[in-house]
């Protein structure tokens, strides 16, 4: 259960409980003493494979990410914040803290090359050094060059802080090969899980983050 810093005392204690039971459903459904199938029978799982109570619609995280300056998202899984429409290609990335906090930024299964520290000079154990983590400091940012590989998907990028991930700073990447033929030629569809089977979705893509669109000042 997701709450405001400026929740009342009642509100909070709801959500303390909800908590408990929360974990004591996880312990049972570990231990086997219960089945998703009950879950989902009871209505504590959705057939999208959501577990409920979980944050609602209007739930906000204090770590989010912005593509290109635009408005904030937290994590979405049905959601590509990034699209790269071919492999091979070599990209920039500047990542910047806006928020005071230290990140350590992961970006699985690829390597980058760092270029720029802003004001900073690019620490030793950077410089000429192939990376997939870089450590945003509070008030800092980081550019570094990347060049994705011919394995194309899904993947995310996210905060290494596990705090941080736990609530939602991460985002989906997906690569496109460009192979004609090829499954990864097409946007992944998105997988939900339930007793009876999984369907798929088709992802939204953030207008800010598809190099196919006209970029937004």
């Amino acid at each position: 259960m997701c709450l405001s810093t400026r929740a009342s005392r009642i509100r909070k204690k709801e959500a303390q409980n909800a908590r408990a039971i929360r974990a004591e459903i996880i312990r049972a459904l570990s231990v086997g003493e219960i089945s998703r199938r009950d879950l989902f029978r009871w209505g504590i799982f959705t057939t999208g494979g959501q577990f409920i109570p979980d944050c609602a619609e209007t739930a906000t995280f204090p770590w989010t990410i912005k593509i290109n300056g635009q408005p904030a998202h937290s994590m979405n899984a049905n959601r590509i914040s990034l699209l790269i429409p071919k492999a091979g290609e070599i990209a920039h990335w500047t990542l910047v803290d806006g928020g005071g906090w230290d990140h350590p930024i992961h970006l699985p299964f690829e390597e980058g090359v760092t270029l720029d520290r802003g004001p900073n000079p690019i620490p030793v154990t950077e410089r000429l050094v192939r990376k997939d983590g870089w450590r945003l400091r509070a008030g800092g940012s980081v550019t570094f060059q990347v060049q994705f590989g011919e394995y194309g998907g899904s993947y995310v990028n996210h905060c290494h802080n596990t705090v941080h991930e736990d609530t939602a700073m991460l985002m989906r990447l997906q690569l496109l090969t460009g192979l004609a033929g090829s499954p990864q030629a097409a946007i992944t569809d998105t997988p939900n899980p339930s007793p009876d089977g999984v369907t798929f979705a088709t992802p939204e893509i953030l207008p800010e983050g598809d190099p196919r669109q006209p970029l937004r000042v």
